[in-house]
């Protein structure tokens, strides 16, 4: 599974009830702040880390840090184990379990068995037209990729385009997906 992929899989997941059809990035985005112990400081792939705030209740909260994006007092492994407080958003997001073309996987053409997603039995489908993967994924960051249907709805995610995924580009395929919440940090400084 892609490094994007492992990340997000660190972070806490929440499943949402949602209608079939969403794009992730259109629902709002609630704001927290948190302050405790920075106890966690995962590389989760240039420029993402895995990072845990634990405050003094003792339930770590569980973040992705884009390290490029994020407003950081300090460089984030000099603040572990550090009391820190930080900004975060949780957001919906897309978790793709599967997007075929033809009835053959075009995700995880590549993958066996033990490194597909696991369906938790709220998987939704869209079937439609896969946009936004015309070229492969150079950069250190997933591309934004879409499934649009013919009556205009669609689903929009996060992944790293490969090859055999830009030759559908363009043409129908079948989205499996689930919706979750992500959590980002967005600014961490020490506490005083």
């Amino acid at each position: 599974m892609k490094a994007y992929m492992s990340a997000a899989a660190l972070t806490a997941t929440i499943i949402l009830s949602m209608p079939a059809v969403i794009a992730a990035d259109s629902m709002a985005a609630e704001t927290g702040t948190v302050t405790g112990t920075l106890t966690t400081v995962d590389d989760a792939g240039y420029p993402m880390f895995s990072i845990g705030v634990t405050p003094k209740n003792g339930t770590e909260l569980g973040m992705l840090l884009n390290n490029e994006a994020a407003a950081l007092e300090k460089p984030i492994e000099e603040m572990k184990g550090k009391n820190v407080t930080a900004i975060y958003t949780v957001s919906p997001d897309v978790s793709l379990i599967d997007l075929t073309a033809g009835g053959t996987s075009i995700a995880f053409a590549n993958a066996g068995p033990d490194e597909r997603p696991v369906r938790t039995g709220d998987t939704k489908s869209i079937t439609g037209t896969l946009s936004g993967a015309a070229e492969p994924t150079f950069s250190d960051l997933p591309s934004e990729v879409a499934v649009t249907t013919k009556d205009g709805n669609a689903v929009t995610f996060d992944w790293y385009v490969d090859e055999t995924m830009a030759k559908s580009n363009g043409k129908e395929v079948t989205l499996e997906y689930e919706m979750s919440s992500r959590t980002d940090a967005t600014s961490i400084k020490l506490a005083k």
